[in-house]
């Protein structure tokens, strides 16, 4: 969950003292229990850099130029890249409470005439991930097969990464650029 807060109205004199980040609920028996929550501001980048070549026939001209969505907890930020080899950091701050959360880039077009993206380098809170950005996942919208690993989308397709708050320092590789 991403900086939701939910809560009912059982007892609405309750809600001002409970703490800031709680969760309130009732249980079998109508007891309203608490839970508290810890959310973690997060930044995290991703840089991306388009690729127009064909291995076979060289830069293809009838190609268009990608455009991108990077998305974290609801929040999101596109690009559309407009010349060969261009990089692009893509940047989203979150609050992000204790867990798991899919950070995900994915071509805004299915159309297959357009050039491919790699994933170079990813970041949080200014750490470089390094190797571990390979523990993410590709999956071309055509032939909705995943690939795992791969940070290079040949075609339009989704790239996923799972990463959890708070993200510990001594969990973070040396990155390579």
């Amino acid at each position: 969950m991403c900086d939701q807060h939910y809560s009912f109205d059982l007892q609405p004199d309750i809600k001002s003292q409970r703490p800031k980040h709680t969760i309130c609920g009732v249980d079998l028996f109508g007891v309203i229990v608490y839970y508290n929550r810890m959310f973690h501001m997060t930044t995290v980048s991703l840089i991306a850099r388009v690729d127009m070549q064909d291995a076979m026939q060289g830069f293809i001209h009838n190609k268009s130029f990608p455009e991108l969505s990077m998305s974290l907890c609801g929040q999101h930020t596109e690009h559309r890249f407009e010349e060969n080899h261009e990089q692009h950091r893509f940047t989203i701050t979150a609050s992000l409470d204790t867990g798991p959360h899919d950070l995900t880039l994915e071509f805004l077009s299915r159309s297959t005439i357009q050039g491919a993206v790699e994933v170079t380098d990813l970041e949080v809170q200014g750490t470089p991930m390094g190797m571990r950005i390979y523990q993410g996942e590709y999956t071309a919208f055509g032939s909705e097969q995943t690939y795992h690993g791969h940070v290079y989308m040949g075609w339009p397709g989704r790239w996923k990464y799972t990463l959890h708050a708070p993200m510990e320092r001594r969990n973070i590789d040396v990155g390579l650029q």
